[in-house]
């Protein structure tokens, strides 16, 4: 009789106190299947102990050994050169069996026992028989092997991580191998005499074993989360086998996906709300569409949630109450819409590049800039495709249990597409807890140790380079298709404010005029749909002009038909005071007064959400023409509040200068940024060929800058320009409008761009810019500012009003590129605003967006001017107005209202009717309580960056 072979793993190393743990993926995925192989109940039988490591020292002491004594060794890729005269099918008596990236487990289990099968010799058939049954247990394929022959596999794997979560952490270990060993010999040999129910319970015994020797050192049961990306893309046939998993499940998607699902795959629906109903499927998610969150406005974002809402229950019947995303787009903002919505918690984690601030510990209270605050789960998920984060995931979790007493495991994985150790995961806990017990993130929040304090991020803290994205992706119009964006947003949000007017301004109280609201509502929202597609990351529109034509032109015909209803705000019931055919008015739509300039030089303050009437010849009483000298004095244009001047070689901004402190404040030109491979970036000159004024008017000049940018490098003429400053009486900011023809092509890089350059001369200045609306510090090299860069200097503040321009970049302390064109970006034509110490940086750049509003009427004006709503607080600005509809009859309006300037305060509000009640509101249609009002006026507390919902209802009386 030959003696019984041993079992071994050939790796660098005597015992799994050097076991290796920083290797690669494959190298990991191939450690581990050679490790896990060794553990069939076929060779365990045959080699009646466990395995263990074969070192270098090994293999000498094998080859001189007289004994005939078989040592079968699993020899992962890895190590292959260091045991080379171990696979040379040999002069020793070790059987190798060499992996590869085809070989299976199945696969690796038949070529062993094939090596082991003895030559037939007399009284040896009882022998021969056993291995040809063996061999006949095994398959090429793992998905073949007997369910109970791979949680042999799954013990092999829990085994290593306990022997590693003792001896790297504790340095010991109380495991009593003998007892071990002998179970788990008995348990491969019920096995072999198929006796399924015994090899079960010895297995489980086995199981019990570690799980004692665990929780020796540590008794915490760790949560594992198993969470499934799912993409319209990637969804198919392999989420069904999960779905019928005995385990839960996190399904994350949007609701984009779940419509998917329910057009394309209707059982699979149909099994996920049976999943739902059984508890073993959680849906994770809760938005309609992963757009960018940082690049656009909290309108947009709100308005995600709330139809991602709608469709979840439309679909399963069912609304998630964890938020996740795949794509980055968390911000600052974001636990105010989770709280505000009644979600019980968040994954502050990201899927798929990005940076997110620094957390200790995994389970934390998410707080925002605005002070609102949700339970979340953070830390990096693990891919549960890749092996090498389960080489040492119980030390991994050992040392999270020693940091926080608590240790919870994310693996994030496609449907279907997972490693193998991962199924031995999930087969371990069929046996119990030894590495964890899966749970649904639902269940876990509703569990979770809440320590109910958190530390507020910033929005800087939240970086990804979409712009390298866009660049990499080739996105036709990267920059561009966000100016577009923006514009038409607050065009829509312009129609939303005009209809609030109509509303409380005419005398249109009958259930027509309702009727006509409620139809116009329908048509804004579905505007607004079409308007996010524009910037949809997951899916965008390779040619953006159709889609930005076809919205501008139904804006344009929904704002004519409300200008329709408005007759009234220009209605004479007085006496005639002008041609029919030059009756109008200027209205505001905005909730801050603003200043209007006329073609015929005029300037008008127009109130808040009010209106002036311009009837012509009789002047309004608002209406003022300044006098003095003219705007423009040679190459400086001047007005109340600042001057600027021209530099008459570069056509750039030379100097922008205050009236009390005659330094330069700032300055601006054009350039390109020349990025090489391995040297240092440097930027194009810009040159003049003709410097002229434009005087427009008695109130407003321009000076036009023509020429061309240089390479200063091979003089070679990258780009030419046409630069526009212009400057009008009463406005805060200059508009700088400006016009590239001749470009040449530019690489596929972010590196590479034409730019704005604004310089200031304080390089310690600190700089806050619109996150999206919100007013934020930042440090940052990029700066993802769509509406506006402020640069607090000790004596002023310059604001650049950036108009849609995402993307800018700080090349050095005082000085900050607004990337104008990248790689595949046809705009050539851009406009910004600069000024000094603007009193609310949002409300100008609204405006410079969507300036007060003229409408025409062959009516006679009514009255000169007129206001409906009044907002005390000039840190307030309103980003949503709608009236209140029931039963086709106007009872209130509804205000959604932003903090701009990081203040606490209390607001009033004043309104055209006497006010019959008000109430806060959460986002999800909650009622958090009364307002006190008094009469007209209503008054609310708020915080700084706080983004709120207000309801006010009128009284019967005054409908």
């Amino acid at each position: 009789m030959t003696n019984q072979p041993t079992l071994s793993i050939a790796l660098p190393c005597h015992s799994f106190d050097k076991f290796p743990r920083k290797l690669s993926a494959n190298n990991a995925a191939g450690l581990l299947k050679c490790w896990t192989t060794l553990w069939h109940p076929s060779l365990i039988e045959l080699s009646n102990a466990r395995p263990d490591i074969w070192s270098l020292d090994s293999i000498s002491q094998a080859t001189a050994s007289s004994e005939n004594t078989k040592c079968v060794v699993s020899v992962p890729s890895f190590v292959v050169k260091d045991f080379d005269q171990l696979v040379d099918d040999g002069s020793n008596n070790c059987i190798a069996f060499r992996d590869s990236v085809d070989v299976t487990r199945a696969h690796a289990v038949d070529m062993l026992l094939q090596r082991l099968a003895p030559k037939p010799i007399p009284g040896s058939d009882k022998q021969s028989t056993l291995l040809d049954a063996k061999r006949e247990t095994s398959s090429t394929n793992d998905s073949n092997l007997d369910s109970l022959a791979m949680d042999f596999f799954a013990l092999g794997y829990g085994w290593l991580q306990v022997r590693l979560m003792t001896l790297h952490v504790r340095y010991s270990t109380n495991l009593d191998n003998d007892v071990f060993d002998s179970v788990l010999i008995q348990a491969a040999s019920a096995w072999n005499q198929q006796d399924h129910k015994t090899a079960s319970e010895k297995l489980t015994r086995c199981f019990d074993l570690l799980l004692e020797e665990k929780n020796n050192y540590y008794s915490v049961d760790p949560e594992l989360i198993d969470l499934v990306l799912a993409e319209p893309s990637t969804i198919d046939s392999k989420l069904d086998p999960q779905l019928s998993s005995g385990h839960p499940i996190n399904l994350l998607c949007s609701g984009r996906t779940v419509e998917h699902i329910k057009n394309a795959m209707p059982e699979t629906c149909d099994k996920m709300k049976a999943r739902l109903a059984d508890g073993l499927l959680t849906v994770v998610g809760g938005i309609e569409r992963e757009l960018p969150s940082s690049l656009i406005p909290l309108e947009s974002q709100l308005r995600q949630f709330r139809i991602g809402g709608r469709t979840f229950e439309s679909v399963l019947e069912n609304q998630p109450k964890t938020f996740a995303r795949r794509q980055f787009g968390l911000t600052s903002m974001t636990p105010g819409f989770l709280e505000q919505l009644d979600y019980e918690g968040a994954c502050h984690m990201t899927f798929d590049g990005g940076t997110l601030p620094d957390v200790h510990g995994s389970s934390m209270r998410w707080v925002g800039e605005d002070a609102q605050t949700i339970p979340a789960l953070s830390g990096i998920p693990l891919d549960a495709n890749n092996s090498r984060p389960f080489l040492d995931l119980g030390i991994q979790i050992a040392k999270q249990i020693d940091d926080e007493h608590v240790s919870t495991v994310v693996f994030a994985h496609w449907p279907g597409r997972y490693c193998e150790t991962y199924q031995d995961l999930i087969r371990i806990t069929k046996y119990g807890p030894l590495l964890g017990d899966f749970v649904g993130l639902d269940d876990y929040f509703q569990a979770a140790y809440d320590p109910g304090y958190g530390e507020p991020f910033t929005a800087e803290q939240y970086e990804c380079d979409w712009l390298a994205r866009a660049v990499e992706r080739k996105i036709v119009d990267p920059i561009s298709r966000f100016m577009n964006y923006w514009k038409l947003h607050y065009s829509v949000s312009e129609c939303r404010s005009l209809m609030t007017v109509l509303a409380f301004a005419t005398d249109h109280q009958d259930s027509d005029f309702a009727r006509s609201l409620s139809e116009w509502k329908t048509n804004i929202e579905r505007i607004e749909s079409s308007v996010d597609s524009l910037v949809d990351f997951s899916d965008v529109d390779a040619h953006p002009d159709q889609l930005v034509v076809n919205n501008e032109a139904a804006i344009d015909s929904l704002r004519a038909e409300m200008a329709g209803h408005g007759a009234d705000l220009v209605k004479d019931q007085a006496k005639e005071t002008a041609e029919p055919s030059k009756a109008g008015c200027v209205v505001n739509l905005s909730s801050v007064s603003r200043i209007s300039h006329q073609r015929d030089g005029s300037i008008f303050e127009v109130p808040a959400m009010g209106w002036v009437s311009v009837a012509a010849p009789q002047p309004s009483t608002k209406k003022r023409v300044p006098g003095g000298p003219p705007v423009d004095d040679g190459l400086t244009l001047r007005n109340e509040f600042f001057q600027i001047m021209v530099d008459p070689e570069s056509g750039g901004i030379r100097s922008l200068q205050s009236y009390d402190h005659r330094q330069t404040q700032a300055s601006q030109r054009l350039s390109v940024r020349i990025s090489a491979n391995n040297q240092k970036a440097v930027y194009a000159d810009m040159r003049a060929d003709r410097v002229f004024v434009n005087r427009v008017s008695n109130t407003e000049s321009q000076v036009v800058s023509t020429g061309h940018l240089t390479n200063p490098t091979t003089n070679e003429r990258l780009c030419s320009f046409t630069q526009t400053l212009s400057l009008r009486r009463q406005d805060r900011f200059a508009k700088l409008l400006i016009q590239l023809s001749d470009v040449t092509d530019l690489p596929a890089s972010s590196q590479h761009y034409i730019c704005s350059r604004l310089a200031w001369h304080d390089e310690s200045a600190p700089i806050f810019y619109g996150s999206s609306e919100t007013r934020s510090p930042s440090t940052n090299a990029w700066i993802e500012a769509p509406t506006y860069v402020r640069v607090e200097q000790p004596n002023h503040a310059i604001t650049l009003l950036t108009n849609g321009i995402p993307w800018h970049r700080r090349s050095t302390r005082n000085l900050l590129d607004s990337v104008l064109v990248v790689s595949n970006e046809r705009q050539r034509e851009f406009q910004f605003g600069i000024g000094i110490d603007c009193p609310n940086d949002l409300s100008a750049a609204m405006r410079l967006f969507v300036p007060p509003r003229h409408f025409d009427s062959q009516a006679k004006p009514f009255q000169t001017d007129g206001w409906l709503f009044h907002f005390s607080s000039k840190s307030i600005v309103s980003v949503f107005a709608d009236p209140i509809l029931k039963d086709f009859q106007i009872v209130g309006v509804r205000w959604r209202l932003l903090e701009t300037q990081g203040r606490r305060g209390k607001l009033k509000i004043t309104c055209p009717f006497e006010v019959a009640e008000a109430e806060r509101m959460m986002f999800d249609g909650r009622s958090t309580g009364s307002l006190p009002f008094d009469g007209r006026v209503v008054e609310i507390d708020f915080t700084r960056n706080e983004y709120f919902e207000v309801c006010i209802y009128s009284s019967p009386s005054t409908n």
